[in-house]
């Protein structure tokens, strides 16, 4: 049943009858086989198509081991030829699995609905708790800004009394006693030496 390709060059291919319509395939890709079990024509590998594993992750809410039992193909990454290859799977079997695991593909979406309730109502509490820490933190600026604020006042009376408070020290030439003068109260007060 196998045949090389015209040629020689290429993948071999396969004749024989399509998994999917029946129909007599000229040729089946051995690749498709090897990977997914199918021996498929190209009306069907089209119709069927390959999806990737993030794309089956995101849409069927699968896993990587709810992947890992299915058959892939890796292909070069189209974005870029450095970064690691893409590993594609066969659409029907993803859509089987993901049937499997979640029981319709109406569970599916349903699952997906209650996903992005659940972070709709995640970035609403976040926003509240946001707002709720905007609010005491604005409070606790605030409260800082009329303790420098107060402080600063102190600050200023202190200095203005020091400037008011002025000593000053005088000696009585004929006692030779020493008295201070306190501006602008103007009272003296001796002073006894010891």
């Amino acid at each position: 049943m196998a045949a090389a390709s015209p040629g020689g060059a290429g993948p071999p291919s396969l004749v024989g009858a399509c998994d999917r319509c029946g129909a007599a395939a000229p040729r089946v890709d051995a690749q498709w086989l090897a990977a997914f079990g199918l021996a498929l024509c190209g009306d069907c590998r089209r119709a069927d198509g390959l999806i990737s594993k993030s794309k089956a992750k995101s849409l069927y809410l699968l896993s990587d081991a709810d992947l890992r039992p299915l058959g892939s193909l890796e292909k070069a990454n189209p974005q870029n030829k450095n970064w690691n290859a893409m590993r594609m799977y066969l659409a029907s079997q993803v859509r089987g699995a993901a049937v499997k695991k979640h029981g319709s593909l109406d569970a599916i979406e349903a699952q997906k609905d209650a996903r992005a309730d659940k972070r709709f109502s995640a970035a609403a509490d976040a926003r509240k708790r946001g707002a709720a820490a905007d609010a005491q933190q604005e409070m606790q600026d605030a409260r800082l800004a009329a303790r420098v604020e107060a402080r600063a006042a102190a600050l200023a009376r202190e200095a203005e009394a020091a400037e008011r408070t002025q000593i000053e020290v005088r000696v009585d030439p004929v006692t030779g006693a020493k008295r201070q003068r306190v501006a602008p109260e103007l009272a003296e007060v001796e002073v006894e030496q010891i």
